[in-house]
């Protein structure tokens, strides 16, 4: 499709996609092969061959692309581990006499709303999120300020008809429409929560902005599909960054806009990016990498995988630790060797982690588990190690899908 082919074969937890990019650098290379990928998946859905999903692909995969510089072609396996640590803090109140003053327990609510935060945070893609979270910012909207019917405008009527009386008289009545509904909402959600708090830093008419962005350009993009007419397609990446972080301003917002309204007080967790720099740092260069030729069983994701102490691991070359220019909650560590280093294994089967205690034991850390021969062209092999910090009350901002 589009010059390229992808593979997928059954029992095997990847999809194989190989065409002729344009970019001579991994992240043009990733977003083509992944595009071909999807584009070759959905096909085979409507087929009826086959109904795939591709899963946590930034988060582990393996990419190659031609590289002039390097004078052949780069192989980089990519691997970001989760990284959740709760991190809280309790007041405690005195009275003027230095006795502490117990805090009442929080009462317990209900509301539609809180299910669809709920789905939103629970979701694992990225449209389904958003959709649900917009979904419980209209609830709590119309719960602050109800649609309303409006009477209906009667033309001039000649009084000596009577079945015109009738109607003139009867009342009829229209709900007002979505937009001066939502546009006056805005306004009554305004004086619990500044609406500033929902836009970016340099905007001014904030009603304005709400309404093209986040009602047309994404929540209404998000539900309709008109050739020529604005919308979003899933797992499409060239909107993926901005859906997300509207998304955190629409999570905050509506997270506050619960407390005032409502009295419900959420939990609050956060890292700041320099402990999250200490905390990489001292990490991710306690672990080595290396490639295997272990041929052991599959792996589990939810234990360890070790590799055996009798197979053959090379040790790749790796260089200091570095945030991600698009994550500050993200820290890689890229580890590098030849082609001609690897010869020694007649196969890779796993990519891995060297334990710091010592010991020389190995764990697999990659469900792709080959065998992969490099062949002729790969002329450098890396493995790039991430560490992302996830927090467990912040907006929802990774999707496995």
């Amino acid at each position: 499709m589009d010059s390229w082919v992808t593979s997928v074969i059954q029992g095997q937890k990847a999809v194989v996609s190989c065409g002729p990019t344009s970019s001579t650098d991994i992240s043009g290379t990733f977003a083509e092969a992944l595009n071909a990928a999807n584009r070759a998946l959905d096909y085979l859905s409507v087929t009826g061959r086959a109904d795939c999903a591709i899963r946590d692909a930034p988060d582990d995969s393996l990419v190659w692309w031609p590289d002039p510089a390097a004078g052949g072609v780069v192989m980089r396996c990519q691997f970001v581990q989760p990284l959740a640590i709760e991190i809280s803090a309790t007041a405690v109140v005195h009275d003027a006499n230095g006795n502490i003053v117990p805090s009442l327990p929080p009462k317990p609510s209900a509301d539609d709303a809180f299910r669809f935060v709920r789905m939103a945070r629970t979701s694992d893609d990225l449209f389904d999120a958003y959709r649900n979270m917009f979904l419980a910012f209209e609830s709590i909207l119309s719960d602050i300020r109800p649609r309303e019917r409006v009477r209906l405008k009667q033309p001039r009527l000649i009084e000596w008809l009577p079945c015109v009386k009738k109607s003139r008289n009867s009342g009829n009545t229209k709900w007002e429409t979505e937009n001066d509904w939502f546009l006056d909402a805005l306004d009554c959600a305004d004086q619990l929560v500044p609406l500033s708090d929902l836009t970016p830093p340099n905007v001014t008419n904030h009603k304005k902005w709400i309404l093209r962005r986040i009602y047309s350009a994404e929540r209404s993009a998000l539900m309709h599909a008109k050739r020529g007419q604005n919308y979003l397609l899933p797992h499409d990446a060239s909107d993926k960054a901005e859906l997300v972080e509207s998304l955190g301003r629409l999570w905050y917002y509506v997270k506050n806009l619960i407390e005032k309204h409502f009295e419900v007080t959420g939990q609050s967790s956060h890292m700041t990016p320099y402990t999250m720099k200490l905390l990489a740092q001292e990490f991710l260069p306690q672990f080595g990498l290396v490639v295997s030729d272990y041929d052991g069983p599959a792996l589990n994701p939810e234990g360890d995988n070790p590799i055996g102490a009798d197979a053959r691991v090379v040790h790749l070359h790796a260089s200091a630790p570095r945030v991600d220019p698009n994550d500050p909650n993200l820290w890689r560590l890229l580890a590098h060797c030849d082609a001609a280093d690897v010869v020694q294994l007649n196969a890779i089967r796993r990519f891995g982690l060297m334990l710091p205690d010592g010991s020389g034991a190995c764990h697999a850390v990659s469900e792709l588990v080959g065998p992969l021969i490099l062949g002729t062209t790969v002329v450098r092999l890396e493995m790039d190690h991430g560490l992302r910090y996830i927090s467990p009350t912040g907006p929802p901002r990774q999707f496995s899908s």
